[in-house]
Formats: structure tokens, sequence, C-alpha cells
């Protein structure tokens, strides 16, 4: 005998929130998030190509005619590399970041629609899982009501045993619809789950028979 279940929507997600936690949560657009600043990074850093730079060299050391006699020597140097002649090979390494970035950035769009239309598809999914869930459970419950009013009857001696073992088919069938009913259902909340980033937390219910 499947447990009892209610049926209905309950638990159901709004879009808006669903998509949003998706957005927060994916590994894959966490990645592709980590690979645009990275090629945002690159650009500045080719772009400072074209800026000047200075470095500055020291040691520090001791000199004399012997270690009782010694007296504290240093050295600083600085260099100023002023960019003059290698404008060309900046601006190439400029516009192959720009590239790269553009690249990054449409990638990332890319992934954020497929994953919002796969919350959308799951949800879907989910909303026709739980209304079949919500049917099978009541021709469960008419299964049920009409076994009893056949055993009623069968007593009272105006049916006979084949009516009742109708019943009890019917029975049988309603709680087959309805156990597969509730494996759709789990089915599709773990699609759901996958779809927004949050399967590692959904799937341990699923496990241990936990429903909305």
């Amino acid at each position: 005998m499947a447990e009892p279940l209610a049926a209905g929507g309950a638990g159901i997600p709004q879009a808006g929130a669903a998509i949003a936690q998706a957005l927060q949560n994916r590994r894959d657009l966490q990645a592709a998030t980590a690979q645009v600043r990275a090629a945002e990074r690159a650009l500045k850093a080719a772009r400072d190509e074209r800026l000047p730079s200075i470095t500055f060299n020291g040691d520090y050391g001791v000199s004399g005619p012997d270690p009782a006699h010694t007296h504290g020597v240093f050295n600083v140097t600085g260099t100023v590399n002023v960019p003059i002649w290698t404008g060309e090979r900046t601006r190439g390494d400029i516009l192959q970041a720009e590239a790269a970035l553009r690249q990054r950035r449409s990638e990332l769009a890319d992934q954020r629609g497929q994953v919002e239309q796969e919350v959308r598809t799951s949800l879907i999914e989910l909303e026709t899982a739980a209304g079949q869930m919500g049917l099978s459970e009541s021709n469960r419950t008419y299964a049920a009501e009409t076994l009893r009013e056949a055993r009623d009857r069968f007593r009272l001696g105006v049916a006979t045993t084949l009516e009742v073992v109708q019943a009890q088919e019917q029975v049988a069938a309603a709680e087959n619809d309805y156990v597969s009913s509730l494996l759709s259902f789990d089915l599709a909340r773990l699609s759901l789950a996958r779809a927004v980033g949050d399967a590692e937390l959904t799937v341990p219910d699923l496990l241990k028979g936990t429903r909305p």
C-alpha cells in the first residue's frame, strides 16, 4: 500500500524564484562567470601595457679589510620604462583580449538562457506530475469506496462475488497508478533540483521518502 500523500501544487516554487536560485547556485554558471572575470582582468592587463612602469632594485652588504673592520654598503637602482615602440603589439594584445571577453560574455549569456529554459521546463513537468498525482489519489479514494460498497452489498445479498472481485481489481489498478504518479512526481522534483543546482539537498529527502 502506498503512503498517503496530499496532492496538488503545494511546494512548487514560483518561476522567478527558481530561476534566481539557479543563477546563484549552478556550478556551470559560476564557472562561466569566473571565465568572464578572468577575461576582464586580462583586458585590463593588456591596456595597462601602454602605461609607464617604474622598478626599484637594491642590495645591502658589508665591506672591510677584515671581519673585525667592516662597514655597511648598499646600492639602489631605479628604472623607468616608457613603452614607445610597442604600440602595435599592445594594440594587438588589447584587440585579442577584447575578442576573448566578448566570447566569454556571449557564452555566459547563452548558458544563462539554457539554465532558465531548464528551470521552466522542470517546473512544467513538476506541475504536470502534481496534477497527475492528485487525479490518481482521487481515483484511489473512489476505488476504495467502491470496494466498501460492493462488500456491503454482498453482505446484504444484493451483489455477487463478481462485483466484489471487479471492485478489488479497480482498487489494485488505482494503487498502481498512484505509485506511478508518486514516482513521476519525485523524478520531476529531482529534475527541478538539478536545474536549480540544489540536487545535493533534495536527493537525501527523496531517499528518506519525504514529501512536500
